[in-house]
């Protein structure tokens, strides 16, 4: 089955909207389209998963409808490095597209293994956080944000935009398209928080190999970094140990389980929890967790008429998609048919 492109979903939605009288040509423009197919993605994927059975547990499984539907979306096997907290204790920060955690494993290495003590469990690691500023297109006049590009060293990544925005204030719309960018460079960028660091209107930059030169042009003013960061935390060396499956629980029942004779962390089976975009991984002074993996179903692009960039899910959810923005762009334009609408995709969908 051969998808939508973003053209064709934006003529889809208009399409719609003119068949049951609620299209307004001064009141629905291309942007509002985008945001309201985006959201639709985004509410598309939450109703293919469902919570774990397990009622302590934040993960969440799908059946193999809703994998086929959104596997292009779905992370297998992100590896993800421990740092050290307390002795039985560590964590790692999610990547900034995490959206639902599936499943997450914990590399143990058991106190009988001489790679626990011999010659040391854990290492000095040393990284910067470049906080660029997202200012405003230095051009005077329409369009702006027609150049949008990042640079490492000298290698230049840069977003497909040709026509450009009619507003500077409209600059919130590439946030996610310029993370992309960074992420093309090998670097794991997030939007205003990392771990305990905040700076308003920022892209934060996670960068260990300090002397790179990272620099973002944006209509032809190019700047680097307006602030570096410098961390120095004690993480676990990589090392071979066994993989096994964590036991995630939901915050309010964790430190419950930690207590319990029969539910503590053990090496068959570790304790883990999630907070704040950050996994903590719950050891003993028998074992250690050197890294994870998770599978997580991330964050999609968003759907865009001015990147040229269409919905990422599997084809066949395209048309659901297109429904679905339609009845959030009716119910924003406040149309008398918005009931109509919603029934008649019930009664579609149950075919």
């Amino acid at each position: 089955m051969i998808g939508l492109s973003v053209k064709g979903m934006h003529v889809e939605v208009i399409a719609q909207l003119q068949r049951q009288g609620a299209y307004r040509k001064d009141r629905i423009f291309e942007q509002q389209i985008d945001w309201r197919l985006t959201s639709a993605q985004n509410i598309l994927i939450k109703n293919k998963i469902k919570p774990s059975k397990d009622q302590q547990s934040p993960k969440f499984e799908m059946d193999q409808k809703a994998v086929t539907d959104i596997q292009s979306v779905i992370v297998s096997n992100k590896e993800l490095r421990i740092i050290k907290a307390t002795d039985t204790r560590g964590y790692v920060q999610l990547p900034y597209d995490f959206g639902y955690l599936v499943n997450d494993r914990s590399n143990v290495v058991e106190d009988c293994k001489t790679t626990f003590t011999t010659p040391t469990p854990t290492e000095a690691y040393t990284y910067q956080i470049r906080a660029f500023n997202f200012g405003e297109s230095q051009k005077t006049a329409t369009p702006y944000y027609q150049q949008v590009r990042v640079t490492k060293q000298s290698a230049n990544k840069d977003l497909p935009v040709t026509t450009g925005l009619a507003s500077k204030k409209d600059k919130d719309w590439l946030i996610n398209s310029i993370i992309g960018l960074f992420a093309e460079h090998g670097y794991d960028a997030y939007w205003e928080n990392f771990g305990d660091t905040y700076r308003a209107n920022s892209f934060l930059v996670v960068v260990t190999a300090l002397s790179d030169t990272i620099s973002i042009t944006i209509d032809g003013t190019t700047k680097e970094q307006d602030e570096i960061i410098s961390k120095t935390v004690t993480r676990y060396i990589e090392n071979t140990g066994e993989e096994v499956p964590n036991r995630c629980y939901k915050n309010d029942y964790v430190y419950d389980a930690l207590a319990s004779a029969y539910m503590k962390s053990i090496p068959s089976s570790p304790v883990s929890s999630l907070a704040k975009n950050t996994i903590f991984v719950h050891t003993s002074k028998k074992f250690l967790v050197s890294k994870i993996f998770i599978d997580y179903i991330r964050t999609p692009r968003p759907i865009s008429l001015y990147l040229n960039s269409s919905c990422e899910l599997h084809p066949n959810t395209h048309q659901e998609v297109c429904d679905v923005a339609v009845e959030l762009l009716k119910r924003d334009i406040e149309s008398t048919t918005y009931g109509e609408k919603i029934q008649e995709n019930v009664l579609r969908n149950q075919h």
